[in-house]
């Protein structure tokens, strides 16, 4: 997710093309699409019988209902969130210190590692957060492109469901440790935020 999405946002941001509103279309399209119909379409794609699905037998891949889906499924559904943020963040980027480090020497990817990257990287961790937290709740698209296989592809969402009817304190303990995980890491990254925005305030 971030390793596409951070490069796939800061062309979003800097640059002007007769297809962006497809692009974006199409990043911001897992989250209208109800988690269900995500976790039909990754399995139409990539399953035995999906439009993948002949090419990935023929090299001996099969990717529903392993660690690999459960990945797939979380990321599909929450990188539009961190892509969303990340544009803003790069949006946010004062654009004459992109164009300074042209004029000076340095490329596009230099520019964008050395420059774009540092300004950008309070929204593009806050970005993170949400994508995270995202994928650890995700339900829908997981049990049905993964399954849930105990050990294997079930998923904490998955054990507080099952946990509802089999192990009611069981569930309850996942939920606890699940709301104590997400509210830690947004303080972290508030903390991170507040402490870089101290550092670049002018004297």
């Amino acid at each position: 997710m971030v390793v596409v999405g951070t490069p796939l946002a800061y062309l979003l941001a800097t640059r002007s093309f007769p297809s962006r509103s497809l692009v974006m279309t199409a990043v911001e399209l897992p989250l209208v699409l109800p988690p269900a119909v995500a976790g039909i379409g990754l399995l139409m794609a990539f399953g035995r019988r999906g439009l993948l699905g002949h090419q990935l037998a023929l090299a001996g891949i099969s990717i529903p209902f392993t660690r690999l889906a459960v990945v797939m499924a979380m990321t599909f559904v929450a990188s539009p969130l961190y892509i969303r943020q990340a544009v803003s963040a790069f949006e946010a980027v004062d654009t004459t210190l992109l164009e300074a480090s042209r004029t000076l020497g340095a490329g596009s990817g230099r520019t964008f590692r050395r420059v774009a990257l540092p300004l950008a990287g309070s929204g593009l961790g806050a970005g993170m957060a949400l994508g995270w937290a995202r994928a650890v709740g995700e339900f829908g698209a997981t049990i049905i492109f993964a399954g849930s296989l105990t050990g294997v592809t079930r998923t904490a969402p998955i054990e507080i469901y099952l946990g509802l009817s089999d192990n009611l304190d069981a569930g309850l303990a996942t939920a606890a440790v699940l709301i104590a995980a997400s509210g830690g890491v947004l303080l972290t990254v508030k903390l991170l935020g507040v402490g870089r925005a101290r550092r670049f305030t002018p004297l």
